[in-house]
């Protein structure tokens, strides 16, 4: 898969329907990745349903490789991805089509496998490999499968071991990014239709549904671009647009209660604003101070308030 030039990818879409599209891609660090526009219609099938086919160029020599698409972001967001692009694309014509060319390639997913197949059309009995259970460090992929106590522990132990012998694996650092709207408006990058959470795949989780760590700072994301919005419209600043992206440094030992001295929470959270204005420091200076002063996400965070915890529970017969 690393040497293919053009390897195909199939997803379903929102109606089930499959749709097939060649793609460029990278391996680094054992992992596939592949980019797009998420304005094209196997991003939207993507969206809809992780879950993808990817396959080589060739019926002679073939691979196919079932998993789940994982949306990282934009490609600003994995520098040595789009290194790895540049240097695998490299005839002059190909430079057009690459995400450090082409600012409308804004998607890269990391391909998860969950199974595959290998054969060679010439040696086909002797060639032929299947790996029927392939996942995140060996893990199986089950859509929406009931997982009871066990099968948790089962996932989550050799992660466990693993960040006590290395603390610097637990260490993640969740994105976020946001487009400010024309209007007071701030449209958040989720790479889901619908929003479902569960584990990150540091925890045991398989990568499809949504971590509440990335929900939490898309919802950061959203109030800090919609009160920018506001503030510069009420002070009459122009922001003819911008981005907003906040990234959180977890350290997954607390969560897993592997140990005591790492927090459970973001250790650090970092906002950042770039926008396209013509107004002057100071200006900005006093936008961004009054968005900081009246957006209600970044003030909870940052000086939380009383929290109370209740629970009701359903009377049996």
């Amino acid at each position: 898969m690393a040497r293919a030039r053009s390897p195909r990818s199939a997803a379903g879409g929102s109606a089930g329907a499959p749709h097939a599209a060649p793609v460029w891609g990278v391996v680094t660090g054992q992992t596939l990745y592949l980019y797009s526009e998420r304005s094209t219609v196997k991003a939207r099938n993507v969206a809809a349903d992780p879950r993808v086919v990817v396959h080589l160029e060739s019926g002679e020599d073939v691979l196919i490789v079932r998993g789940v698409a994982e949306d990282i972001g934009p490609p600003a967001t994995v520098p040595s991805v789009v290194t790895a692009l540049a240097a695998k694309y490299t005839r002059p014509q190909d430079r057009q089509y690459l995400p450090d060319h082409d600012p409308d390639f804004d998607v890269v997913w990391a391909i998860r496998p969950r199974s595959a197949m290998a054969w060679r059309l010439d040696d086909y009995d002797a060639s032929q490999r299947r790996w029927p259970t392939l996942w995140w460090k060996n893990r199986p992929y089950r859509l929406g499968a009931h997982m009871d106590s066990a099968e948790l522990r089962a996932l989550q132990q050799p992660l466990k071991d693993a960040y006590r012998e290395d603390p610097e694996q637990a260490v993640v650092t969740l994105r976020a990014r946001g487009q400010l709207d024309e209007a007071v408006s701030c449209s958040v990058e989720t790479g889901r239709a619908l929003a479902v959470a569960g584990l990150h795949p540091a925890t045991g989780g398989d990568g499809t549904l949504l971590c509440s760590g990335d929900m939490l700072l898309q919802a950061l994301v959203a109030c800090a671009g919609v009160t920018l919005r506001a503030v510069a419209t009420s002070l009459g600043i122009d922001v003819a647009g911008g981005t907003v992206a906040a990234e959180g440094d977890l350290d997954f030992r607390g969560t897993l209660a592997v140990s005591k001295d790492a927090p459970v929470g973001f250790r650090a959270i970092r906002l950042a604003f770039d926008l396209d204005t013509d107004a002057s420091a100071e200006q900005v200076q006093t936008l961004i101070k009054l968005t900081e002063r009246y957006c209600v996400v970044y003030q909870t965070l940052s000086r939380p308030g009383e929290m109370a915890i209740s629970v009701t529970q359903a009377a049996r017969a």
